[in-house]
């Protein structure tokens, strides 16, 4: 928020038009070959190395996102867009794509390192389970409302696992 307060302030000093918008945790297909220094893939890789447990994220597409700016810059200043998909998938959901991929790729025996992290353990045993996740607040439910407003600039977001395997074919 401090950078995008700080970018208005630029704006507003330069009178040119100022549009707002904050992606998510981005993921996503990189351009060419990776040598997996960036925060994203040196995660994903560690993932799918088995080296850390999958986690929960709210997850855009780095090909979203670029096309959102794009968008932006023909729209009405003064707006804001939030650019994500909307609900977060659970852990075991992003972890059975990299297996898949991982199998392909590296082999079936590499896929059985990858793990997922455990949904809580404290709590009635009701609130423990995946079905549980997904109406609570956190992983699996709607954490932000943004499919309309990123309709206004004709932008739709891909699918969360459709971007972690993506990610994962290419790397």
């Amino acid at each position: 928020v401090e950078s995008e307060l700080r970018a208005k302030a630029l704006a507003d000093e330069l009178k040119v038009g100022f549009v707002s918008l904050c992606p998510s945790f981005i993921l996503g297909p990189e351009r060419g070959p990776s040598d997996g220094s960036g925060f994203s893939v040196s995660m994903v890789l560690s993932w799918m190395r088995g080296e850390q447990k999958v986690r929960s994220l709210l997850i855009s597409d780095v090909r979203d996102v670029a096309a959102a700016h794009l968008a932006a810059a023909k729209a009405t200043p003064g707006q804001r867009f939030i650019v994500s998909t909307e609900v977060r998938p659970l852990p075991e959901e992003v972890a059975q794509v990299l297996r898949e991929v991982v199998a392909s790729a590296w082999g079936s025996e590499a896929a059985k390192a990858i793990r997922a992290t455990s949904p809580p353990t404290d709590g009635p045993a009701c609130m423990r389970t995946s079905a549980a996740m997904r109406i609570l607040s956190g992983p699996g439910a709607q954490e932000v409302q943004c499919k309309e407003r990123l309709g206004e600039l004709q932008i739709h977001c891909r699918d969360a696992l459709e971007t972690v395997r993506d990610m994962a074919s290419h790397l």
